[in-house]
Formats: structure tokens, sequence, C-alpha cells
């Protein structure tokens, strides 16, 4: 499935485990294809933006209600990804 990245910035970002952030950025290649989200962990003591490879997403949610959260859902748990590569500005 398609989205533009647009829509999905401020999506939440949720591992196994537990959420770890929101979306901020995309990091894409040469060819256009989105290889690493951006996540904001500001959220967490230390928090940072890390980056999330797209392979580790499962899924995005396309619809919620009002006044829910619109996540996206990793296939990884948390932790790997919280002492991850940093995204420098």
């Amino acid at each position: 499935m398609f989205h533009k990245t647009k829509y999905v910035l401020g999506f939440h970002v949720e591992a196994t485990d537990g959420g770890i952030g929101h979306v901020d950025d995309f990091l894409v290649d040469q060819t256009w294809n989105v290889r690493y989200l951006v996540v904001d962990t500001s959220n967490w003591i230390g928090g940072d933006s890390v980056l999330v490879p797209s392979a580790a997403i499962e899924w995005v949610r396309r619809f919620c209600k009002k006044n829910e959260f619109a996540p996206v859902t990793m296939n990884v748990g948390r932790l790997p990804h919280l002492g991850g590569p940093k995204a420098s500005s």
C-alpha cells in the first residue's frame, strides 16, 4: 500500500513491546525508496531522533477514529531502535 509521506508524519510508532515515539521524517535512497523512518523519541529520557529501517515496519493504519492514535506498527521490539543509530540534523 502506498501513502504520501506527508500523511504519515506525526504518526505514533508502536513496537511489539510498546511505543517508541512518532514519525518525524524519512530518508530515501537514490531511487526514492524509503529506507529509514526518522522517529522522534523525545518522550523517553535522553530521547533523540533514531533511524528505523523501513523493513521493520509491519503496517501503517490508514484510517482511525477521531482522537485516536494512528500508529505505524513495527514487527520488532523497541530496545534495538532506542539504542540504534541517531539521525543527525
